[in-house]
């Protein structure tokens, strides 16, 4: 990205009575609905397809027929991810190779690649298709391959203008560990591991300071922070398993912009900053409370037709001709939070929806209630047969059994005890054995995301077979493989 550009735009107003002020955690009002008007209205204005509806774009500015720039539309297919609309992701992942090619080798930029590797890594989490996973990778490779620095000590250079001095960016550096891990997630490649865990030891040893939590942009100098490098940083910390490092930087952000977060100017790349730290914090686990705050604040402030800009302390603008990089922000955070989601909940009942197979429920086959009945996904259908209660065996350590709604006096269990990849989850009669226990393992807390573990058989995963999508899909432990077919998502009934 131009950061040239951009600063002539961003204005910051960070007052100590504007951080205090907008500190103060109110209560939360975000609702489903919100969050759906939010993504719609974005949508409606601006949200457009060509060539039979084939290829999705997301106009600059209201009324323009022009798209966002390279890293602007990259991290708009990652809104559309937030979403999980398929159909739409589909659609600006052709867009963006319509407008921007498959080969990203002529931007200079290598935040630019590595925003759009992260987008394309999710894409292909989102599909299956192995087309996007192939321009992540390629993407991430040739600005990891001319912008990795060892003359000066590490780190990825923004620019390939840059490479004659050690200044780096947290900015190249954050969502460069990111996209690495993700195509390792994708690929089992180790050696993308260990590119992940050097670029994030470069940072944290460069860019962070750990008695604060505070990330600066730059490792030569001392003053500018930014929001979305707090949140990639604390994203690819959380990923390498360091989650009190992800947390801290949660903190620092908590205290130093507050709910009304950073403060830019419209019009330029910073518009949709605070929509990427809120994204990575939401992920990451970070306080649910204050992340719902700050989108209850922004959007009280919405227009009249519901479009929030990126200025979070004042109402936004009937009349002037606003961007969707401006208004995307609000709906990535605002997609990032739960507002049902509090935690896990001894006693309540949830819908478990799979991730790859969204719309579908584990379900007991046939609604039956017998021993040994095993489980499948299924349609929604708001049976009995989808819903279970969570009983706490061990609370504070996330380990629950699942006494599912058409067969009470039951459980969620692993057939006979067995911890070999394929066994059949069944529902059997509660004996409190450790075939009956999962343990609930956040992978996005702030949505409700988690992976669930089965006592019996530690290093497995709860999983759809074959990661299909399709009803009657038997369901079965499998190793854990960071895989669509073992994230589910809880939703509460009530």
């Amino acid at each position: 990205m131009n950061r040239q550009a951009w600063l002539r735009g961003v204005w910051c107003m960070l007052t100590s009575v504007i951080v205090l002020l907008g500190a103060i955690n109110t209560a939360s009002a975000i609702s489903a609905n919100d969050q759906n008007a939010a993504w719609s209205v974005w949508n409606n204005y601006f949200y457009y397809t060509l060539n039979n509806n084939s290829l999705g774009y997301y106009r600059n500015q209201e009324g323009s027929g022009s798209p966002t720039s390279f890293w602007q539309f990259a991290e708009q297919i990652e809104i559309a991810e937030d979403a999980k609309n398929v159909t739409m992701v589909n659609q600006l992942c052709s867009g963006f190779t319509q407008t921007y090619g498959t080969d990203w080798s002529g931007n200079t930029y290598n935040d630019d690649l590595e925003w759009a590797s992260i987008a394309f890594n999710r894409a292909y989490q989102l599909t299956g298709n192995a087309t996007y996973l192939t321009l992540a990778e390629n993407g991430f490779n040739v600005a990891y391959n001319r912008g990795w620095d060892l003359t000066y000590g590490g780190g990825i250079w923004q620019n390939t203008a840059d490479a004659n001095g050690p200044g780096k960016l947290s900015c190249s550096n954050g969502p460069g560990c990111i996209a690495a891990y993700m195509i390792y997630q994708n690929t089992g490649n180790t050696s993308y591991l260990t590119k992940a865990q050097a670029i994030n030891a470069w940072q944290k040893a460069n860019c962070y300071d750990s008695a604060t939590g505070r990330v600066r942009e730059s490792n030569v100098q001392n003053n500018t922070c930014y929001s979305y490098d707090s949140g990639t940083f604390a994203g690819s910390c959380w990923y390498l398993g360091d989650t009190a490092t992800a947390m801290k930087c949660g903190d620092w952000v908590q205290s130093n912009w507050g709910i009304q977060m950073q403060h830019f100017g419209t019009g330029a790349d910073a518009g949709g900053f605070n929509g990427i730290c809120m994204r990575w914090l939401g992920k990451v686990g970070y306080d649910p409370g204050f992340l719902r705050a700050v989108c209850d604040n922004a959007w009280a402030d919405r227009n009249s037709v519901g479009l929030v800009s990126c200025y979070w302390y004042s109402r936004t603008s009937d009349t002037d001709s606003l961007y969707s990089w401006d208004c995307g922000s609000i709906v990535a955070a605002m997609l990032s939070v739960s507002p049902s989601q509090p935690g896990l909940v001894s006693g309540q009942v949830y819908q478990f929806e799979p991730q790859n197979a969204v719309g579908e429920r584990l379900d007991v086959q046939g609604g039956l209630s017998a021993d040994s009945t095993p489980t499948q996904i299924y349609t929604y259908n708001n049976s009995l047969a989808q819903k279970w209660k969570l009983i706490a065996v061990d609370a504070a350590n996330g380990i629950y059994s699942l006494e599912p709604q058409n067969a009470l006096g039951k459980c969620l269990d692993v057939r006979g005890g067995l911890s070999a990849n394929g066994t059949v989850v069944q529902i059997y009669t509660a004996d409190n054995t450790v075939a009956q226990e999962w343990k609930f393992i956040a992978v996005d807390a702030a949505n409700g995301i988690y992976s669930l573990e089965p006592q019996n058989a530690v290093g497995e995963r709860l999983d759809v077979q074959g990661g299909l999508s399709a009803d009657g899909t038997p369901v079965q432990i499998y190793t854990a493989n960071n895989s669509l077919a073992q994230e589910w998502k809880l939703s509460p009934y009530y």
